[in-house]
This record gives C-alpha cells, sequence and structure tokens, in this order.
C-alpha cells in the first residue's frame, strides 16, 4: 500500500523530507507506521491504536523507532470514552492467523461480508479527537493522515475540525457496501472531504466492497501553513478584533445546559460544567429543561464523560436510557425516510431530506444526541399530490378530513403538508422553507440544482448544498424565533463540522434572497451561547447590524423564563420576526399577510370552493376581531358563574 502512496507524491514531484507530521490512524501492529517512518525522513510519525489485543505487538515493534510515537486511544467525536469491538480471533472465520485483527471496529459487523465471518468483543477504550490530539502533540500542520478504521472513517475526518485545513494529503480505506452497522460509506467521506476542499486521486471502484482512496487538498499550501506564532481563528485569519459577546444566562441550570453542546466540550466549558456541579444545582429543574430543548442527549453525552462522579445515580440512568431510546427510535426514523424517500423515487418524484435523523447523524456523529418529532422533505410543487398519494398509501394519514380545495389551500399557506403515520411519527412533505407569512426570495431552482447525493447508513439520500443548508437552519430557527435551544445547537455544529464553508456565498445568498439578518442571528446564537466560530467578516456584519444585540438578548430572556414559550403566534404581527425582514416592502407584505390571510385553522373551519378561496379573508377577519372574542368572553363569564354558584352552594351548606 505505502508503494501507491509513493509513487503517487513521486508523480507530482513531492519531495518526501518536506513531510513533518504523520498520522497513521488505526495502526493495528504498527508495522505501517514503520514504513511511514521509512518513506517520511524527518517526520513525526504518531500511531494510533486502541486494540488491546494489538497493543503490546505495536509496542515491541516501534521499540526501535524513535520517531514514531505510539498514541493507546481511539480517534472520535468527541474526547472521553467509548466502546470498541476488536475481533475475537478464536471464533472469527478467517485465513488470518490472528483473525484478522485489522477487521476490529468502533462499530459491530452486519455478517454480510462474504469472505469473513466476523465475531466481536465489546470493550471500553479511552477516545480522543484529533485536533484534541493535535493540540496535546503541538501540531498545527499535518502532512499526511493515513486512516484505515473499518467504517470509521468519516469521524475520525470530521475530528480534525479547522485542522483538516492545514492537512496537505489523506490516504483512506473506504466502504462501497456496509460491512459493519452504522458505518460511513465511499460517498459520505468523499461528499465530506471534497467539501473541506479536497480532491480524490484515484480511481473509483464501486464494485470492490473495500478500497484505498489518496485524497489531495487542493487549497494553495502557503495558506495553509499558517505561522504558529500568529494567534489565528480556526479560519485561518489574524484574531478577531471583534469578538463574541460575553451575554451569558443568570440560571445555573442553563448555563450547565449551553456548556454540554460541543461533541468534545473545549477546556472553557469543562470548567463551567466542573464548577456548577461543584456548587451545585437543581437537578428537576435541569433535567426538565433539558428535554424541553431538546438536549438531554447533548447534557448525558457531557455530563457523563466530563464528571460523572458529580451526577446523581438516577439522573444518569435516566440519561443513559433517553440517550439509548432516541437512538432506537430515530434508527427507525431513518429507516421510514429511506422508505418514504425510495417509494417516491420509484415514481419518479425527487426529494431533499431537511433535519431530521439525516441532520442528527451528520452533525451530531449518530442518532443518540438529537431528538426530532417528523419526517421533513422538500418536494417541487408539481409533484407534492403524487407525493401526497404515495404518503396515504405507505399508511399516512391527515388529521382531519378535508376537501381537495381545502387542502390546496394550507398548501399554498403553509408551503407544506402534514400527516402521521401508523406508529404515530409525522411526516412533513414541504415545497417552501417557511409559510406564505415570511417573506423571502428563495431561488429553490437554485437550490435543486445546487443539492447534492450523499448516502448515509448505505441510504442514497439528497440533501442541501452546505451553503444552502445553513440558510435553511437559519430561516427554520427564526420562524419559530428559536424558542428551542436545540436549533441553535444545530447551527453551531454546522459550522463547526464545515470549516471551510463558503462564508462570503453564505452571506451574498442570504442578501439577495432577504434573510441576511436572520443567518447574522444564527450565526450571533450560534457564538455567544456555544462557542461556533464564524469569521471576522461575519462577526463585522452582526457587530455593525444594531438589531442582533437586542434581538439575542430576548431570546436568552424567553430561555430564561422557563416557559415553554413556542413560537409566534400566527395571527399576530411579532415584532421581533418583524425586525428580521429585510427592506421596508417585506416587513409591509409580512405585517399584511399575517394580519389577513387566515392560517390552516380558518380553512379547516370553512370549505369553500377554489373560486371562492378569497372569502377566507373576510372570514378570517370576522372570527379574529369578532367571533373569537365574545366566545372567549363568553367561556370567561360561564367560568366566572360556574365559580360563583359553587362558591354560594358551599357556604349555604
Amino acid at each position: 500500500m505505502i508503494e501507491r502512496l509513493a509513487d503517487f507524491l513521486r508523480r507530482k514531484g513531492v519531495r518526501f523530507d518536506t513531510f513533518g507530521a504523520v498520522f497513521d490512524i488505526g495502526s493495528r501492529d504498527a508495522l505501517q507506521a514503520i514504513e511511514l517512518a521509512d518513506l517520511f525522513p524527518n517526520a513525526q510519525i504518531v500511531a494510533i491504536e486502541c486494540n488491546p489485543n494489538t497493543l503490546e505487538l505495536c509496542r515491541q515493534n516501534i521499540a526501535a523507532h524513535p520517531r514514531i510515537r505510539l498514541v493507546e486511544k481511539a480517534i472520535h467525536s468527541y474526547t472521553g470514552r467509548c466502546q470498541f469491538h476488536p475481533i475475537d480471533g478464536t471464533r472469527t472465520v478467517t485465513s488470518w492467523p490472528d483473525g484478522n485483527q485489522g477487521a476490529s471496529s468502533l462499530f459491530l459487523a452486519t455478517a454480510d461480508y462474504p469472505v469473513e465471518r466476523y465475531v466481536q468483543n465489546t470493550v471500553e477504550v479511552d477516545c480522543i479527537r484529533l485536533d484534541a490530539l493535535c493540540g496535546e502533540l503541538g501540531i498545527d500542520v499535518i502532512d499526511l493522515i493515513w486512516i484505515d478504521l473499518q467504517g470509521a472513517e468519516l469521524l475520525a475526518l470530521q475530528s480534525a475540525g479547522a485542522l483538516l485545513e492545514k492537512t496537505r494529503y489523506v490516504y483512506t480505506e473506504v466502504s462501497h457496501r456496509p460491512l459493519y452497522q452504522g458505518q460511513c460509506l465511499f460517498d459520505d467521506v468523499d461528499a465530506f472531504l471534497k467539501a473541506q476542499g479536497f480532491r480524490c486521486c484515484s480511481h473509483v471502484d464501486r464494485e470492490r466492497w473495500q478500497q484505498d482512496l489518496i485524497y489531495e487538498n487542493t487549497r494553495p499550501l502557503a495558506a495553509t501553513m499558517i505561522s504558529r506564532a500568529e494567534p489565528t481563528d480556526p479560519h485561518g485569519t489574524a484574531t478577531a478584533a471583534v469578538t463574541r459577546s460575553n451575554l451569558q444566562p443568570h440560571s445555573p441550570e442553563l448555563r450547565l445546559l449551553l456548556a454540554c453542546g460541543h461533541l468534545a466540550a473545549p477546556p472553557q466549558d469543562v470548567a463551567t460544567i466542573r464548577t456548577i456541579l461543584e456548587g451545585g444545582i437543581n437537578w428537576t429543574s435541569f433535567a426538565d429543561t433539558a428535554i424541553d430543548h431538546g438536549m438531554a442527549g447533548m447534557a448525558a453525552h457531557n455530563l457523563l464523560r466530563v464528571a460523572p462522579k458529580k451526577v446523581p445515580s438516577d439522573i444518569a440512568d435516566a440519561l443513559r436510557t433517553h440517550v439509548e431510546q432516541t437512538r432506537r427510535k430515530n434508527m427507525a426514523s431513518m429507516a421510514e425516510l429511506a422508505r418514504i424517500l425510495r417509494t417516491l423515487a420509484e415514481s419518479g418524484i425527487e426529494a431533499i431530506s431537511l433535519k431530521g435523523p439525516v441532520l442528527a447523524q451528520r452533525l451530531y456523529a449518530g442518532l443518540g444526541l438529537r431528538v426530532f418529532r417528523d419526517l421533513d422533505f422538500i418536494v417541487r410543487d408539481a409533484d407534492m399530490p403524487r407525493t401526497m398519494a404515495i404518503l396515504l398509501q405507505l399508511g399516512y394519514r391527515r388529521q382531519m378530513t378535508l376537501t381537495p380545495a381545502q387542502i390546496e389551500m394550507i398548501q399554498y399557506l403553509q408551503g407544506q403538508e402534514f400527516v402521521y403515520g401508523p406508529t404515530g411519527l409525522g411526516a412533513e412533505p414541504h415545497t417552501r422553507l417557511t409559510s406564505v407569512r415570511v417573506v423571502l426570495d428563495i431561488d429553490y431552482a437554485g437550490l435543486w440544482h445546487r443539492a447534492r447525493q450523499t448516502v448515509l447508513g448505505g441510504r442514497p439520500i439528497r440533501v442541501l448544498e452546505p451553503v444552502d443548508e445553513l440558510i435553511a437552519l437559519a430561516v427554520h430557527g427564526t420562524k419559530e424565533l428559536w424558542w428551542n435551544i436545540k436549533w441553535v445547537c444545530d447551527v453551531a455544529r454546522f459550522i463547526d463540522t464545515h470549516p471551510s464553508l463558503d462564508w462570503p456565498a453564505v452571506l451574498a445568498r442570504a442578501s439577495t434572497q432577504g434573510c441576511l439578518r436572520m443567518v447574522l442571528l444564527a450565526a450571533s446564537l450560534a457564538d455567544t451561547f456555544f462557542h461556533a466560530t464564524p469569521p471576522q467578516s461575519v462577526r463585522e456584519a452582526i457587530h455593525n447590524d444594531a438589531r442582533i444585540a437586542p434581538l439575542t438578548s430576548r431570546i436568552l430572556a424567553r430561555w430564561e423564563s422557563g416557559k415553554s414559550v413556542g413560537p409566534p403566534s400566527g395571527n399576530r404581527v411579532s415584532l421581533d420576526l418583524l425586525r428580521l425582514h429585510q427592506g421596508f416592502g417585506r416587513r409591509l407584505r409580512h405585517v399584511a399577510r399575517t394580519l389577513l390571510l387566515p392560517g390552516p385553522h380558518h380553512v379547516a373551519y370553512l370549505p369553500l370552493p377554489r373560486s371562492m378561496r378569497f372569502a377566507y379573508v373576510p372570514f378570517k377577519l370576522v372570527h379574529d376581531i369578532v367571533a373569537l372574542p365574545l366566545w372567549i368572553g363568553y367561556r370567561r363569564t360561564q367560568a366566572y358563574v360556574v365559580s360563583l354558584l359553587t362558591h354560594r352552594s358551599r357556604r349555604s351548606a
């Protein structure tokens, strides 16, 4: 294998003596690390292996090689402890004398591989993010990452964080068919690396189960070799003159929850978690807040790693149970989403997945940490009738019986439909990102053109291009006025996992579509409360928009109120939502549409033919201005009379 890499580098005229830091991740017996040390005479070789069955052999093999450093940990999306599944050499069916210890993995085998039959044990090992390990070793530029991780390649690459920008080459094994449960496949790795600016330099053979590929960083190398003496932010620019806001909640429970927003808690959050737990908290209040805001999985992930002895046993057990239940539910939901998308594709209907299990898998490196309620996806307007017909054939049902004209009107107003499946899981096919009340100029033709195909868990999934996806996350949070913390966490995780995001394109596209302030608010919230790292230009734009800081403060106040505030009312104009619209014209249309256009409940009350749809406007006004206040007054009077009569009867008794 080493010769393929050597030949590639020779053809490019690359000098081997220029390599300074080389990682061999999944070193097995460290023999590959020795070959790398021989090829690169000046490099520090970091051999990473966690398999207890082969660690002693690694130690023996590198004893005579002072430039090789053995790290006896797994590379993972977080730093702490994780499960690992080493091969049981006595029971695995293989031609390897040692049982093929190289097939050990973070994942359990599927039993589908026809060449060998793997039997694995389960142990717990130390794990660390690659960027955290580089920080410990003082490495800020990587010349080569060599990966052989049996399905965990994407986890390792994502854990490099911003360091991937300063990585010259990646040599990785990939799988075209799943050998392990939940593993990444070639399309996952390829899409991720290409999004980070790498190009594949090898022929891809999809007929094979596995193969090795070489990726080269296409950025100018001088731009990635940042001087260690110059302070930088993760985007390679000088230390930001405009720093993040120091706005923080007063409640220790809420501060603790916000400190649990990373897969690998940074040092400042680790210190915050330990300090708050030392002072004591109201665990009931904390648990309720974490569940209400969809953050219980992240809380469990961090607290049980950073300070497990400080968490009461009943709370710890409840958190573990929550994560496991979430994982099982999300796995079933992922399979159901794949069934829906496959059925649509068989009928010639293209769909783009939004949020849900696909987001959980891609941003949270698994399905146990992010809860969601529904299966969201976008279809074209012309495909919505057939999409709904297919969902009904699959066993989904609307909440109420409506006429075709009512259905058409509600779809126009909401830009989506909602149906329940047999298990209670909801499906939301969208044609737009928002209701008609939110006045944006989303380039849907461009959105469809830029969408890309990826593979998750062996299933082909179409997702938004990264710039469009960040804008979609910002728009979704905005229309809900960010009342749920998990949506801010999503944005922070998106920024962290896309260190090479084209931010100029984000700002330009958002401005053209009328949602720039929405994107800036999303970035501000992620930066302020989860230490996301938007580039200097974005922080300057946030600083220069006088609306952002007050909006951020009011959103925090809603979180601190302890109430499940929910989204803004569709019957009243929300001043904050109004301020988030760009330009007088959009604000005027937002006010007019909010006050005049009916909501789905108005349409459901009154079946009108298509030719009479205009009548929903006066019906809505009469309902909201006359009928609804009268009904509320009647119910209050009725309650008062009942209370008065009850009080008198008690006195007379």
